[in-house]
């Protein structure tokens, strides 16, 4: 059973095919429905003003006389004045077969700004009505091109780089076929053409949209051989698109988290240089970041944020810290405590120069007058 949600109430072909391109966004677990019967409705009355005919009697029998031969019904809500108002029905009583049943929400933006959105409700182990095939986006259209047009637009044109000589002319064939722009100027073509920069980001940015083009350049390669996917292929291909989602969606909240481990802990690391000395310091870097002390080995990478943090006060969200002279010189002695030796030789093999550097570097954004000769000239003496 779908319930489609149609901006202009208009039946779309796409529906009746159900709804091929659609995204499923949301799943229940399973749940029983035993009295053979679903009510649907948006939330204009309540369950018991919709039921309220039934006179306190049993639900179910008066349904079953209501429908008769008839598989759903509309219903009335029975609030005074509201079903005049409406001009539609307030809800529908359909006939189900007792068991477990499954819900799923699904969207699909059938044309630009028009979004179809739809429950489908399944009893388990019937017969899908969501086809089993790849996602495309919710139908969504970039460029002119939806996702999976677009899967083929680029097997195309890596088909057409292949060529050699030949292949800007091949591209730009692509280019025509696709109703696409093409790029002006030296080296443009090559490097543009045939080219949805909008979808490109798109997809760099988004798991879910990631996963789906790779199915869909799946898909693209076997029709470029002149083969079909069959149903069950499709289906392993999905099935394939699902994990290589989780995989990335995973592997982007991995990253967001080790992000926020360094900012907030690199936050922490500056405040606890107020009161902690060097080598204390590098053992409180090892608890505030984990993840770096296990990749590299030693807290140094932290070390690096929280001076870099320092050096750019308020930039890229970086908060701008007080009296920093009272922790740039122990942060810079704890960061060459814990470098690993190639980089002590890239900062020049003298703790002293890299300490200084760091005060110069950290101080002059922060307003603070640097030791010595001042400034520029302090750092150019000490490179000299």
């Amino acid at each position: 059973m779908a319930v489609v949600y149609s901006p202009r109430h208009e039946p779309e072909p796409t529906i009746s095919q159900g709804m091929p391109r659609a995204e499923r966004r949301k799943h229940s677990s399973f749940f029983r429905m035993d009295s053979g019967f679903a009510i649907v409705a948006f939330a204009r009355a309540s369950g018991r003003e919709l039921l309220s005919p039934a006179g306190g009697g049993d639900p179910a029998a008066a349904f079953h006389q209501y429908l008769g031969p008839r598989v759903a019904a509309p219903l009335s809500t029975n609030v005074p004045g509201l079903d005049a108002r409406l001009g539609a029905p307030g809800g529908w009583v359909v006939r189900v077969e007792p068991g477990e049943w499954q819900a799923a929400y699904y969207e699909l933006d059938a044309r630009e700004g028009e979004g179809y959105s739809f429950l489908c409700l399944s009893r388990r182990d019937a017969a899908p009505f969501q086809p089993h095939v790849p996602g495309n986006a919710g139908g969504r259209t970039v460029g002119g091109l939806t996702l999976e047009q677009y899967a083929m637009l680029t097997a195309e044109r890596e088909r057409a780089l292949m060529q050699g000589p030949n292949a800007e002319a091949a591209l730009l064939d692509v280019c025509r076929r696709y109703n696409q722009p093409v790029p002006g100027g030296p080296g443009a073509v090559l490097g543009y053409a045939a080219r949805v920069v909008d979808w490109d980001l798109a997809i760099q940015g988004d798991a879910r949209l990631s996963a789906e083009f790779v199915a869909q350049k799946t898909i693209a390669g076997y029709r470029m051989q002149g083969i079909e996917p069959t149903p069950e292929l499709l289906a392993q291909i999905r099935s394939q698109a699902d994990f290589t989602q989780q995989q990335l969606a995973q592997a982007a909240s991995n990253n967001r988290a080790a992000a926020d481990e360094l900012f907030e802990g690199a936050k922490q690391l500056i405040e606890a240089a107020r009161t902690l000395q060097p080598p204390q310091l590098v053992e409180e870097a090892k608890r505030l970041f984990p993840r770096a002390t296990a990749s590299d080995g030693t807290p140094a990478y932290g070390f690096y944020k929280a001076i870099s943090m320092l050096k750019r006060p308020n930039e890229d969200g970086n908060p701008k810290f007080v009296a920093v002279e009272q922790v740039t010189e122990k942060l810079a002695r704890a960061h060459w405590l814990c470098m690993k030796e190639e980089d002590r030789k890239f900062e020049g093999n003298s703790e002293k120069k890299y300490v200084k550097e760091v005060i110069a570097d950290v101080y002059e954004p922060n307003g603070v007058q640097v030791p010595g000769v001042g400034g520029f000239f302090s750092k150019l003496i000490d490179k000299l």
